[in-house]
């Protein structure tokens, strides 16, 4: 049986919590359907959490009303919330379990060098994102452009998918998301991004800079849950692509094709190195 974090009241069911690469009718409709594959799985009824926003996934973890959630590295190694969390298992996509992070601006936008960036409007997704925010700024300071000096304007917009719309828009002229390369080399081709996740071309946009490897998205499980079916939860998860139904639920819930076992070194190594970033500041709400 599952167990509320921090009590000692065995539940009945569990819940499995995330923040959607998209919101629409057809991605509520398939993270259902992603729910019941891992109850399926699990052999105990599990609810689905749709949430708006990392910050309010961290904050539905911390009150016990998510016992699994699928986080960014990012938020696993940084917030509170999940400091005595359980990596269990890691999005694998085109087949690695490490991504990276891209600043991208509109093929036809202003915007076509690094050199162009000065007083631009750069959209990020949330502070607590890996490709959205904190890997290319790191990037971006480490070429010279000091993110507070070099932009006009910066903007949050909570996802991935809002951020490709600001760009898209003309509201921001550059944006930060994921990218998938073939076999995980950026020297070779792109195969996915936050920017063609609607369907979009990739060749509508380009790429400006590449941040280094990003651990991939890590599904992480309280402790006092997962005490006694540690084991089963981790299996039962690397198992879920097996199922038709489960797999196309991960591909467009998600944006991953299966999932493979969650290294903890790779989260403790992820906190020291932020905690050694240098402050690259904030940006502003938007």
């Amino acid at each position: 049986m599952l167990q509320r974090p921090g009590s000692g009241t065995q539940l009945r069911t569990c819940t499995f919590g995330c923040v959607p690469v998209r919101d629409d009718f057809d991605t509520r409709a398939r993270l259902n359907d992603l729910a019941e594959a891992i109850s399926r799985a699990l052999g105990i009824p599990v609810r689905p959490h749709r949430a708006p926003s990392p910050a309010a996934l961290a904050h539905a973890y911390r009150a016990g009303r998510v016992q699994l959630a699928w986080v960014s590295p990012v938020l696993a190694a940084t917030d509170e919330a999940f400091a005595d969390a359980t990596p269990l298992v890691r999005s694998v996509r085109q087949g690695v379990s490490r991504y990276h992070g891209v600043i991208f601006a509109a093929r036809d936008g202003r915007v076509r060098r690094l050199d162009d960036l000065d007083g631009a409007v750069a959209a990020w997704v949330t502070e607590s994102s890996a490709a959205g925010y904190v890997f290319p700024r790191a990037a971006l300071a480490r070429r010279g452009f000091e993110p507070r000096s070099t932009f006009g304007a910066e903007r949050l917009c909570g996802s991935h998918g809002e951020v490709v719309r600001a760009v898209e828009a003309g509201q921001a002229d550059v944006g930060a998301t994921f990218a998938v390369y073939r076999e995980g080399d950026p020297a070779r081709e792109l195969v996915r991004a936050g920017f063609s996740e609607d369907g979009t071309r990739l060749d509508r946009f380009r790429v400006l800079l590449t941040t280094d490897p990003i651990p991939a998205d890590v599904v992480v499980g309280a402790p006092s849950a997962l005490a006694t079916a540690r084991g089963d939860v981790r299996g039962a998860l690397e198992r879920l692509h097996e199922d038709p139904v489960a797999l196309n639920a991960l591909s467009h819930v998600l944006g991953a094709e299966r999932f493979a076992r969650a290294d903890p070194g790779e989260l403790r190594s992820l906190r020291a190195q932020l905690g050694a970033t240098t402050d690259l500041g904030g940006a502003a709400a938007g």
